[in-house]
């Protein structure tokens, strides 16, 4: 466990602005704080926001709210423990664990990770250079040119080969890029295995380390890089019909790396590091299913194509889209195979698409051929043509369907098949983030079922899930302080005078007085962090207090001017509150209704007298 004086020490040290940017490259800077586009919610208009000074983030749509080791946590989608070693590792600082042996321990695991990302990326150096260099790796040479790629291609992606048998079990101490490694390190990394051994009896389980072979053998090596250049693992396509009497009989034509402390295929796009800068500026992003379709397209000109790794696209993977381009803002293309797998992957893109605020679009190709083929037969230019000529998802999935049923009209579609095509249709609309875009969905539904769009959106209500909205604008330009709001405005903008100030002045407001005692107490205990007080206050304090961080505004006057005319004004209505209450029984006494009570209306005569003469002062004693 990490000491609790050591989180606070490095929240204290560290900008929450430089690790943000790091996932929201497109924060705009407003005043002393900062906008994006929500991560963790569809949206038009930036309500994400990031308060470097107070070490806040809040979203003004969402409500989210957290410090920076929590958006880590959430965003990464990793434990609390993770989120602060990996924002120390990102500063250097040195963490102190309350168990020394656990420092050791978590430190491995750092290192673990960093010794793989180096293994992972020497390896591919080699495989690289035997494609380029060895006479092994003729047949996979003819074989990329047969398939159109440019030697300045390969080398981009860094395209490799791997020999048949078993080349890094068998000369991993010889090659100075991979001497310092280890089988176990090799098998971390999955680029080797253990044969299972029959009848293995559990005394001698270590007997099943003892006959290792590599996992990638006569293979073209695809690289897969993570954002910041490190190989995470590669894929690798079959070179010819060779088959080892190792290999199993079922050989897949295209092989992934298995999972890995480095590698998590649902959340890597191939292709991705490769390309982000063009998808970065073009705001255009293009879905493929294959290596190869990425690497021809970004060599005949089409530079923002990415590739799932054999597995459909995830809310992962788009997650990552975000930290390169807004999402709802920008041109989503799926070009996937029109075979009935790759229709199910256009649905199922979609719908996580839709979902993240995004408006999916289909490219068909006029040939039942893969994209990398197709722009290698008919050039750049045509296949620019298709992407201009592009359709909704809706519009492509009804064709298809008539396509596959034969049939040259929706007319002609029996009532079930409608009422099937309908219900597919609506689904996929639940999904949908974006008002507007839900709207006009719903509107092609109808035009391409030839249904009444009211009928359509009758049925649509039976899958709509409300989502709310709140403008920043509204939220910031809410109804004016009260008196007790604006000085606790003061105390948050101006802590050192907190001390100054009795929190009896806050008693007849209820949110404040919960806030201003957590501000004093966390002041007295030198603890600066406001997203402690955030994490203990009721919804309605919380959302004062957010309020209040987001303000901007300026003070006119000195400090200690506008501090006091406040202290004024809130006794002054502390009094008339007191008033308004006594005058009904100063008037009972006065016609005998009750007994007289001499020290009420004493009290009352004495804040009579203050209202009356606007004695205000005395009371800041």
């Amino acid at each position: 466990m990490i000491k609790q004086e050591s989180i606070k020490k490095l929240k204290e040290s560290i900008d929450i602005l430089r690790i943000v940017q790091d996932y929201l490259p497109n924060l705009r800077h407003s005043g002393k704080n900062y906008f994006a586009l929500c991560p963790f919610h569809s949206e038009k208009t930036p309500s994400f926001s990031v308060a470097p000074d107070k070490g806040i983030i809040h979203c003004f749509g969402c409500g989210y709210t957290a410090d920076i080791i929590k958006f880590v946590q959430d965003i990464e989608h990793i434990s609390y423990q993770e989120a602060v070693e990996k924002i120390a590792r990102k500063f250097n600082f040195v963490l102190e664990y309350v168990n020394p042996e656990q420092q050791k321990i978590l430190k491995e695991k750092y290192d673990e990770q960093k010794i793989l990302l180096d293994l992972l990326t020497n390896l591919a150096e080699v495989y690289h250079n035997i494609l380029l260099k060895e006479n092994v790796a003729s047949e996979a040479r003819n074989y990329l040119v047969s398939r159109g790629l440019k030697v300045e291609t390969i080398e981009k992606f860094k395209i490799g080969f791997a020999p048949e048998g078993n080349f890094i079990v068998n000369n991993y101490k010889n090659i100075k890029e991979l001497k310092y490694f280890d089988l176990s390190t090799f098998y971390k990394a999955g680029v080797i295995n253990f044969k299972s051994q029959e009848n293995l009896q559990k005394t001698n389980i270590l007997n099943k380390y003892e006959h290792p072979y590599d996992y990638f053998r006569n293979r073209i090596i695809f690289p897969i890089f993570n954002l910041s250049g490190k190989v995470v693992s590669f894929g690798g396509r079959i070179v010819g019909i060779k088959k080892s009497s190792e290999y199993l009989d079922d050989v897949p034509t295209y092989l992934n790396g298995p999972q890995s402390v480095v590698f998590n295929k649902s959340s890597v796009l191939y292709g991705l590091y490769q390309v982000k800068d063009y998808i970065v500026k073009e705001k255009k992003i293009i879905f493929v299913e294959g290596y190869m379709d990425v690497i021809v397209l970004f060599q005949e000109g089409i530079k923002n194509v990415v590739a799932p790794l054999g597995t459909a696209l995830t809310e992962q993977h788009i997650k990552v889209c975000k930290r390169l381009l807004d999402i709802s803002n920008s041109e989503i293309f799926l070009m996937f195979d029109p075979d009935e797998a790759g229709v199910d992957a256009v649905l199922k893109a979609s719908n996580v698409i839709f979902a993240n605020g995004g408006y999916p679009q289909v490219i068909t190709l006029d040939e039942n051929i893969d994209p990398d083929e197709y722009i290698l037969k008919h050039g750049v230019e045509k296949l620019r043509n298709l992407i201009s000529e592009k359709s909704s998802v809706v519009k492509f999935l009804v064709r298809n369907y008539l396509r596959n049923k034969k049939i040259n009209n929706v007319l002609s579609l029996s009532i079930n098949e409608k009422l099937n095509l309908l219900k597919k249709f609506l689904y996929m609309a639940e999904n949908i983030s974006q008002p507007i875009i839900k709207s006009e969905v719903i509107k092609e539904i109808a035009e391409e079922l030839k249904i009444d769009e009211k009928v359509v959106r009758s049925e649509q209500l039976k899958f709509y899930k409300k989502q709310t909205t709140k403008d920043i604008q509204s939220i910031l330009k809410n109804k004016p302080y009260s008196c007790e709001e604006e000085l606790l405005w003061i105390c948050v903008h101006y802590p050192e005078i907190i001390n100054e100030i009795d929190k009896e002045i806050f008693s007849h407001n209820k949110e404040c007085f919960e806030i201003f005692k957590k501000l004093k107490q966390n002041y007295s205990n030198s603890i600066k962090d406001i997203s402690l007080i955030i994490e203990e206050l009721t919804s309605s304090s919380k959302e004062l207090l957010l309020r209040i961080i987001y303000d901007e505004k300026q003070i006119t006057t000195s400090l200690e001017e506008k501090i006091k005319l406040l202290y004024d004004e809130i006794y002054r209505i502390k009094y008339m509150i007191r008033y308004k209450e006594l005058k009904p029984l100063i008037n009972d006494m006065l016609n005998e209704k009750i007994s007289f009570d001499p020290l009420i209306f004493n009290e009352f005569k004495q804040i009579l007298e203050i209202l009356k003469l606007g004695k205000k002062s005395k009371f800041l004693n």
